[in-house]
């Protein structure tokens, strides 16, 4: 059988202290719902801000944003050199 779509890389979330597997390009959203995490969302696309969340070195962001997972080993100018990249190529509202 032909393969359709190719997950990201996988990489982990630290939640409350405990990783919770996900995958590159992929919401925090489905990360949480597919590891079986509790999230309190109502409209699943950020409109009522139920999905709020902190994330350490970003501050508030909504859980249906697409963030970007990076691999551990990556440089902190790396990071920075591809978020311009997506604000130039407006892959970031």
């Amino acid at each position: 059988m032909k393969r359709l779509a190719r997950r990201g890389e996988q990489v982990f979330v630290i939640l409350d202290g405990q990783p919770i597997p996900a995958y590159e390009g992929e919401s925090l959203l489905a990360a949480l719902a597919a590891s079986g995490a509790w999230t309190q969302v109502f409209c699943g696309m950020g409109a009522c801000q139920g999905c709020l969340v902190w994330l350490e070195g970003d501050g508030m962001v909504l859980l249906q944003r697409p963030p970007t997972f990076l691999p551990p080993d990556q440089s902190e100018l790396a990071k920075r050199e591809q978020m311009a990249l997506a604000l130039v190529s407006g892959s970031i509202l």
